[in-house]
């Protein structure tokens, strides 16, 4: 006879293992692209809410969350403007806020929502690469092992042709923890530091598990919270973010190759970057794949193949990683960047004789849990920013394009 437990698992499920989260690869990801680009989304927020307040070090998940989808739609607004406008260039200040806003932004906020509950697989593991080389980029220790480790698992159930890469492929969004990480955050809440032992926290979650949906009388003393902005509201945001987006670029265009690289530290020395327009330092992971190879992007010419002898910038194109190639360039690589694909082949060496050592000596690896499953009566959304309404915002916005780009005669039509 199934047991009580056994009745909740999908059939398509025959036994538990080991699975990466995708729920906290997502709240992990946007967390990390959020902090390290730090300086850049403290502008943004004070330009969008016309704040002098300095934006939190680290915010709540909702208002990350926030920022990173007001980044990534005011962008799409303005972006063909914007790459039109720099053409091929391989200005590092260019091209590190090209990769932050049309690379790393879009498939924090994709991986979970869209890719992962769409059981859209093979995008899937592909954005899980793309966001692995991010996690190496920014240095965090844990985050790049365990998305490494999967993408291993997958390889090699492929190559012995192990029947659970049928289920993954067929039925990926039944592997969620959200239920359990949910349930968890509640049970956390709702739970002092005196439940020590195993059993009385069981008795409190099944008694939490039995009373969450019944109990009319609590609830109706328990203040409600509602999303605090509205579709018009994020619509006007939306394109207060597209203005900052087109200032910030702007800005970048008339201070070309003004980006500083530095080392810097009284007893510690480290690597920080600074860019146009934000007086604030950034750490290194910000600058794109190319910088953190053997061989950095040469900004002076297109091709960063070494062979090439050719100083022309017609017939080529710049990869988001920073590197430059002629098209027949590229063609005899192998249509690859043979220095970033040095960079990611070390890495995984390096990290992988890591992994491996503390495996046998038994470590725990823990941190990846480090963003929770935040309680949807966040306390902090009694703190949002007000919005006044914004008059003449498109008229604004089609303004901006047109006293931008006018240098480019073409003529847009922007459907706002």
């Amino acid at each position: 006879m199934e047991s009580e437990s056994e009745l909740f698992i999908p059939k398509e499920i025959t036994h538990l293992i080991p699975f990466l989260g995708p729920l906290h690869v997502s709240l992990n990801t946007r967390e990390s692209v959020f902090i390290t680009f730090h300086p850049f989304f403290n502008c943004m927020y004070k330009s969008i809410f016309g704040k002098t307040k300095k934006l939190a070090a680290k915010p709540k998940p909702w208002r990350i969350n926030l920022l990173l989808y007001l980044a990534h739609e005011g962008w799409l607004l303005i972006k063909k403007y914007v790459v039109k406008k720099f053409g091929v260039s391989k200005d590092t200040s260019y091209i590190t806020f090209l990769d932050l806003l049309d690379n790393l932004v879009p498939a924090t906020l994709d991986i979970y929502t869209c890719l992962f509950r769409m059981n859209q697989f093979e995008e899937y593991i592909d954005t899980i690469f793309r966001l692995w080389t991010a996690m190496r980029r920014f240095h965090r220790r844990n985050y790049d092992k365990i998305m490494l480790a999967f993408l291993s698992d997958i390889h090699y159930w492929k190559v012995i042709q192990h029947p659970i890469i049928n289920t993954l492929e067929t039925h990926l969004n039944i592997f969620d923890e959200y239920p359990v990480e949910n349930f968890h955050s509640l049970l956390r809440r709702h739970t002092s530091a005196k439940v020590s032992t195993g059993k009385s926290l069981r008795r409190d979650a099944l008694f939490l598990d039995h009373c969450r949906h019944e109990n009319s009388f609590v609830k109706s003393f328990e203040p409600k919270h509602d999303y605090p902005y509205s579709k018009k509201d994020l619509d006007d945001l939306v394109k207060l973010s597209a203005i900052f987006h087109l200032d910030f670029f702007d800005n970048l265009y008339q201070n070309p190759n003004k980006a500083e690289l530095k080392t810097e530290g009284k007893r510690i020395k480290k690597d920080y970057s600074y860019f146009p327009g934000i007086k604030t330092q950034f750490s290194s992971g910000v600058l794109p794949l190319g910088y953190h190879s053997k061989y950095r992007p040469v900004v002076s010419k297109l091709c960063d193949r070494p062979e090439c002898i050719d100083l022309s910038w017609n017939d080529g194109q710049v990869l988001i990683c920073g590197h430059g190639y002629h098209e027949t360039c590229f063609y005899i690589l192998g249509l690859r960047c043979p220095h970033c694909f040095d960079y990611l082949s070390g890495s995984i060496d390096e990290l992988s004789k890591s992994y491996n050592h503390r495996l046998q000596l038994s470590e725990e690896i823990d941190s990846w849990t480090d963003s929770q499953v935040q309680d949807d009566n966040d306390d902090e959304l009694g703190n949002v920013e007000t919005i006044s309404k914004q008059i003449g915002i498109d008229i604004e916005l089609k303004k901006k394009i047109s006293g931008k780009l006018n240098h480019l005669s073409f003529s847009f039509n922007l459907i706002l």
